[in-house]
C-alpha cells in the first residue's frame, strides 16, 4: 500500500514526546509514502511562525532531511490534481458537505494519485472518498468498499 502522508503524521517525530507508534509506522513505511507540496508548505509555515531559537534551527534541519529523504515523492498541485479537486468539490456540494480548502487539496492529491491518506485528522476527510489510515491507531478507517491505492501517476 502506498500512502500520502499528512502534516500531523510528518510533524509527529519533531514533538518533544512523539507517539512511539507513529514513529514506528514512519520507520516501517517511509519507503512507501509520498506527501504533497501543500503539506510541506504547512510544515514550513509552522516553522516560520516560531521565534529564532535552537528549537527552530533543529526543526529546520529535520524538515530539510525530510525533503532529502522524500526525494521525488513530494507531489505538486498541478492541473490534473486541480481537476480532481473540482470533482471533489462538486461531490461535496451535492452532499451538502464542505471541507477546509487545505484538506480538500490534500484529499484531491491522494485521490488523483490513488494513494491512501495517512492522517490523524480522519474526521475532516471521511466525506472525501479517499482511503484513510490513522498511524496513531494503526486503523484503516475507510470502509472496505472504497479501495484507493496505487502508485502516483
Amino acid at each position: 500500500m502506498k500512502f500520502l502522508v499528512d502534516t500531523n503524521i510528518l510533524s509527529e517525530p519533531t514533538k518533544p514526546r512523539p507517539n512511539p507508534q507513529v514513529e514506528k509506522w514512519i520507520e516501517e513505511y517511509e519507503a512507501d509514502f509520498y506527501t504533497s507540496s501543500l503539506v510541506m508548505a504547512e510544515l514550513l509555515n509552522g516553522l516560520e511562525k516560531l521565534p529564532e531559537s535552537e528549537r527552530k534551527r533543529q526543526l529546520a534541519r529535520q524538515i530539510e532531511k525530510l525533503v532529502e529523504n522524500l526525494g521525488g515523492r513530494i507531489l505538486s498541485f498541478n492541473l490534473r490534481v486541480a481537476r480532481e479537486w473540482v470533482r471533489l468539490q462538486a461531490e461535496l456540494r451535492s452532499k451538502g458537505r464542505m471541507m477546509p480548502w487545505e484538506d480538500s487539496i490534500i484529499a484531491a492529491t491522494a485521490r488523483h494519485h490513488r494513494l491512501t491518506l495517512a492522517t490523524h485528522n480522519t474526521i475532516d476527510f471521511v466525506h472525501a472518498d479517499v482511503r484513510l489510515y490513522d498511524p496513531f491507531t494503526y486503523n484503516d478507517v475507510t470502509r472496505p468498499d472504497q479501495p484507493r491505492e496505487g502508485t502516483p501517476s
